[in-house]
């Protein structure tokens, strides 16, 4: 349970003694609860990139073939796998939603394949083959009754567990040389 919003609540009450003014609905601001959420979810996937990459790169044992994440510069938390002219960039796409993108060295959309994935509520995301669309696959939040954020793909609730595996997968699967 993340505790962000305890230490929000103090230095908000600090600023209204020094300044003697209170906002007193900001703590309802949608935009603010949903950048806030935005920013920890790709934070929570680069964390457990991070922990799968290593887990990857220690089993595998070869400097070559080596899976490395990179944060990019000029954000706040979008970031990118790498690993043999291959790119799995993940980053905030706007407000309450994640953009998950595969491109190669080279630039453009990575298309070793061609694949035609299923469309529909229930599809799974588009696999590096599929360049139809220059956007990726984008993740997207729902809110709950409290401000909770349940994220979403295509409407079906996702963790970020099956998150990482589902594109940590088709990475190296994609980046094998």
């Amino acid at each position: 349970m993340t505790t962000e919003w305890i230490s929000d609540l103090a230095q908000a009450e600090i600023e209204t003694q020094e300044t003697g003014k209170i906002d007193a609905f900001g703590h309802l601001n949608e935009e603010k609860i949903l950048n806030g959420h935005t920013l920890s979810f790709l934070k929570e996937l680069k964390t457990v990139f991070q922990s799968a990459a290593q887990q990857f790169n220690e089993l595998r044992q070869d400097s070559r073939q080596t899976i490395k994440i990179y944060g990019i510069a000029q954000t706040e938390a979008d970031f990118l796998v790498f690993r043999n002219s291959l790119k799995l960039v993940v980053s905030y796409a706007r407000v309450g939603q994640i953009e998950i993108s595969f491109h190669s060295l080279s630039g453009g959309l990575f298309a070793p394949k061609k694949i035609t994935p299923s469309t529909g509520r229930h599809a799974v995301p588009k696999p590096p083959g599929n360049t139809d669309d220059v956007k990726g696959d984008l993740l997207d939040i729902e809110l709950g009754p409290f401000n909770e954020a349940y994220w979403t793909f295509k409407g079906i609730r996702v963790d970020s567990s099956a998150v990482v595996r589902f594109y940590l997968t088709e990475f190296i699967k994609n980046s094998a040389s």
